[in-house]
């Protein structure tokens, strides 16, 4: 895995998710592999391996520290869906990160008129799930 460009660390992540395929051994060894190449993800893979792991239940900590912490230098770039993606994976673990949460809420306020009925859906389930008050977002999606 270790010659793996982030497409493919990202495409290996959902292939596993959308099979069930919960090897830790491996699980493990790609998520060391992601957080070494971590600063050459896109928003894209970002929010793609996030929800494979949560989809998988894999809670790994460092993982998604990793991918929060990336994930706020590159909000930009994330699109509505990247933004529910993400949210979701992070409510599915049940694991609250403030700072990326305060920067998914800005960039879906930035991006409102582009997010479509279930992006917001998936905001407002994922900031509820974590028990995420944010008046400002809640007001705009409603």
């Amino acid at each position: 895995m270790h010659e793996f460009g982030q497409q493919q660390y990202a495409n290996l992540a959902w292939a596993f998710a959308t099979l069930g395929y919960t090897n830790s051994k491996i699980l493990d060894a790609l998520a060391a592999d992601v957080m070494a190449n971590i600063t050459d993800m896109r928003a894209q893979a970002l929010a793609n391996i996030a929800w494979a792991y949560s989809r998988l239940g894999m809670r790994n900590k460092e993982l998604m520290e990793a991918i929060a912490a990336e994930s706020i230098k590159k909000m930009q770039d994330f699109d509505p869906q990247n933004l529910s993606n993400i949210a979701w994976a992070f409510a599915k673990l049940g694991m609250v990160h403030e700072p990326l949460l305060d920067s998914i809420s800005a960039e879906a306020l930035r991006k409102l008129s582009e997010l479509t009925p279930r992006e917001c859906s998936g905001l407002s389930w994922s900031f509820a799930t974590l028990r995420r008050i944010d008046m400002p977002l809640i007001d705009a999606i409603a």
